[in-house]
């Protein structure tokens, strides 16, 4: 059973609103019956709490998530934490007859805003409609519940309120499709016998349907709407902020710890040679996770806050570049973040030897904890035995956060003077420039990072993109874990609401839960924003362009003329400039079915840092942090 709160106050924020409806209800929301999380989310699955910045906290019943054919039922305990929904969350509900002719789609997104739309995103406090697009999970057709999904493509407001309407949708004969029995009951103001329909009754009359019907969406002719809450910034990146907060006052009190285990030195006189010297070694860390193993979680106390659990040795890589060898001088400090299960030793990888050669960098890289090679077993267990543990993921992630925090202090503190960096008497790490660079997984990861990062002036996303979960049924990456899920769950309806829940959870080990902390309002007050490049390739067939622009429009990014195509919501610009940026790489791809992954016959996906014009761009930029142009006219095959 599930305790069942509501907000009212049209005009107020979340924190404000006062909870109309307190009852032991079921863990299901009647209002649409086509599965029990819909609609998703929904205030139904809240309840009021002081105690958060938001006002609300998530109110998962213990059997309100789906269960695996096993009878496995997800436990809503780490969901339950959190004191809202996702600012980029995707918003779900049934209308399985409906058809998506007609819609708002991820080609029209401008749409959003005509009186005839036929979905409505609404913030009921400012009447301001938020840009989103409709779709319905294509690889959920061929089952029959494929359900209708609004995908936000720019960040919610934090702790806020939101109402969601839908109307005038029409089957595959033309005929407009019914709203289900639970729904209708509210909108017809007819008697329902489910005591869950009467509780939500008078939140309906004060606060949905009046906002609705503000913006034109008249009642009689709505088929579903509810409304939802954003969790709070504080709620979503605290226990990140305090953790690096205390790492780094540890770092201060007690000095660092580290222990170089190997230095290589190449012949630089060699053709091809770019790295002269590679460093590995550990770096002692921080820990606040329950145990340094895999599969593991954050600590929590009473309160359900992260404590200091300890130190551990992490490994970390440092590349550096002839040219420094050659010419010994204090050196920008590059962390760059590996791909999709990959290893710190991606820094390897020949471009990255180019590119710190060229512009005189030393390359640092760790692993991102909780998303390399040797996680990813750990991650299929967890995923086929009981998706509980889900936060093993994004929770590790937010402990990697720390560690690169904390080893770049200690690589731009002591080890400046260790004999491994030191060059004719002269040390080759600058204290004070450091920047960032990822790419695929390191430009989704590389938002969060960057957002903590006291220490980082700028960075580039390379094929990255947010959030994680519209990413997933889109990316060939993703294939074997969604085959996994197929074979667990018998429900279409399932996977896809559990994809879209888990966003919660993600947020805070993602660019998604600091979309608004990049490069506009920063984390706190001890951190900087900063200005971002992001890399794009269109047809990209492991992390779509629809996240990319999405990161774009969140963080201010404008595109650098001459451009290889228009993006809606965001705005061109002639280099050079100093701010934000997005460059599309157009290679020839179709990328008509944004649905599925493309055949990527081009490498869209490698091209953009690969190449010379990106590798140059991704110099210029990290140097200095100013956008320049590097194509010969737009970034296409011309």
């Amino acid at each position: 059973m599930v305790t069942l709160a509501f907000l009212a106050g049209m005009g107020c924020s979340a924190k404000d609103a006062t909870a109309i409806a307190t009852e032991t209800l079921s863990d299901c929301n009647p209002v649409d019956d086509t599965h029990c999380m819909l609609p998703f989310p929904s205030s139904y699955h809240l309840k009021a709490d002081d105690s958060t910045p938001s006002g609300v906290r998530v109110a998962f019943g213990e059997t309100t998530l789906p269960a695996n054919f096993k009878g496995v039922v997800l436990q809503p305990t780490y969901f339950n934490e959190k004191d809202g929904f996702s600012t980029l969350g995707t918003l779900f509900a049934g209308l399985m007859d409906a058809s998506i002719e007609g819609v708002i789609g991820h080609d029209d997104l401008g749409a959003y805003a005509h009186e005839d739309a036929r979905t409505i995103l609404l913030n009921p406090r400012t009447d301001a409609r938020q840009p989103h697009f409709v779709e319905r999970e294509t690889q959920a057709a061929e089952a029959g519940r494929d359900l209708l999904m609004l995908r936000p493509v720019a960040p919610l407001e934090h702790a806020t309120q939101y109402v969601v309407g839908i109307r005038h949708l029409v089957d595959d004969q033309g005929d407009l499709v019914a709203g289900p029995d639970g729904f209708a009951a509210l909108r017809d103001n007819t008697d329902h016998a489910d005591p869950a329909i009467e509780a939500q009754r008078a939140h309906y009359e004060e606060v949905v349907f009046p906002a609705l019907e503000k913006q034109g969406f008249e009642r009689d002719t709505l088929q579903m709407a509810w409304s939802f809450t954003t969790g709070s910034k504080e709620g979503t990146t605290g226990r990140s902020v305090w953790m690096r907060d205390d790492a780094l006052e540890r770092l201060d009190r007690d000095g660092a710890s580290y222990v170089i285990e190997t230095v290589i030195d190449s012949d630089c006189s060699e053709t091809g040679v770019t790295i002269g010297r590679s460093i590995e070694g550990t770096i002692s860390v921080p820990v606040y996770l329950n145990e340094w193993d895999l599969g593991s979680m954050l600590t929590r106390d009473a309160d359900g806050w992260p404590y200091y659990n300890g130190q551990a040795d992490a490994p970390f890589l440092l590349n550096v570049p002839c040219t420094l060898l050659d010419d010994p001088r204090p050196a920008r400090v590059i962390q760059y973040g590996h791909g999709l299960f990959a290893e710190r030793d991606e820094v390897h990888d020949e471009y990255l030897g180019q590119l710190a050669q060229e512009n005189g960098f030393i390359l640092m890289a760790m692993g991102w904890t909780g998303m390399t090679l040797r996680d990813s077993p750990t991650i299929a267990l967890m995923l086929a035995k009981d998706p509980t543990d889900f936060p093993m993921i994004p929770e590790r992630v937010m402990q990697s956060y720390v560690e690169w925090i904390y080893a770049a202090r200690v690589v731009q503190g002591v080890m400046t003077q260790d004999d491994a960096l030191i060059v004719d008497g002269q040390s080759l790490v600058h204290p004070d420039r450091l920047s960032f660079y990822g790419n695929s997984q390191g430009g989704v990861l590389g938002g969060g990072f960057m957002a903590l990062s006291p220490d980082i002036d700028h960075g580039v996303l390379g094929v990255g993109g947010t959030p994680i979960t519209l990413l997933l049924t889109r990316s060939r990456s993703f294939t074997v874990f969604l085959t996994l899920m197929e074979s667990m769950y018998d429900d279409w309806a399932d996977i896809t609401l559990l994809l879209g829940a888990m966003q919660i959870l993600w947020d805070p080990g993602e660019s998604a839960g600091y979309a608004h902390s990049l490069t506009n309002a920063a984390v706190d007050e001890r951190t900087p924003t900063k200005d971002v490049l992001i890399h794009a390739g269109i047809g990209d067939a492991a992390v779509t362009t629809l996240a990319a622009h999405i990161m774009a429009r969140a963080y201010g990014a404008d595109l650098v003329e001459p451009i290889t195509r228009e993006v809606w919501g965001v705005q061109t610009r002639q280099p050079p400039f100093a701010g934000s940026a997005i460059v599309e790489f157009d290679w020839g791809v179709e990328e008509e079915k944004l649905a599925l992954p493309n055949a990527d016959p081009y490498n869209t996906h490698d091209g953009p840092r690969w190449s010379e014009e990106g590798r140059a761009q991704v110099g210029a930029f990290l140097s200095e942090g100013i956008v320049t142009h590097t194509c010969d006219g737009a970034c296409d095959p011309d």
